[in-house]
């Protein structure tokens, strides 16, 4: 059998395996043999991978990673820089928006630690901090998505009743 025989059929056993375990695959459209191959193989390591948190991915305990409020601005920045490496060696890259305080986006980072994953082959984990609730959002003020979804004084209100609200569960 000729190799690009070989790779057809393995394609086609790649395609039925995810077939049997309830994937859907468009067939519209001709891949080259090899990065079809890939992307098959991909989403096949991706189904089979068990959520992990994303400490476990990066290798940190999150222990080592103290509250903003117990750090200085130094080591803050530290601490973020460390982590931000850590999570882009492992395809999850932060971003946040520009302008946000580093000891928020330190404090979102230590809350996504605990967030669970599949840790992926290829491709990437974005952490944007975005739950698309504008009023609750850490980084609203320096968002322009949020300008451009809600008027300036709906925005106030509804920023006003979350905080409310904030306070009763509080109590």
């Amino acid at each position: 059998m000729k190799a690009e025989d070989q790779e057809k059929q393995r394609n086609l056993l790649l395609k039925a395996k995810v077939l049997l375990q309830g994937g859907h695959l468009d067939t519209n459209g001709e891949l080259p043999l090899d990065i079809e191959n890939r992307f098959l193989e991909n989403v096949i390591a991706y189904e089979e991978a068990d959520y992990k948190p994303i400490h476990r991915i990066i290798g940190v305990d999150p222990a080592d990673f103290p509250p903003p409020e117990e750090l200085t601005e130094q080591k803050i920045r530290e601490k973020l820089n460390f982590l931000t490496e850590r999570l882009t060696e492992h395809n999850i890259v932060p971003e946040y928006q520009k302008g946000v305080p580093d000891h928020l986006v330190y404090q979102a980072i230590l809350e996504a630690l605990h967030d669970e994953i599949k840790e992926l082959p290829m491709g990437t984990w974005h952490l944007d901090g975005c739950s698309g609730d504008c009023p609750s959002c850490f980084q609203a003020d320096y968002c322009p998505s949020k300008d451009e979804i809600w008027e300036e004084e709906e925005f106030r209100q509804a920023r006003e009743k979350w905080l409310e609200e904030q306070k009763r569960k509080k109590k």
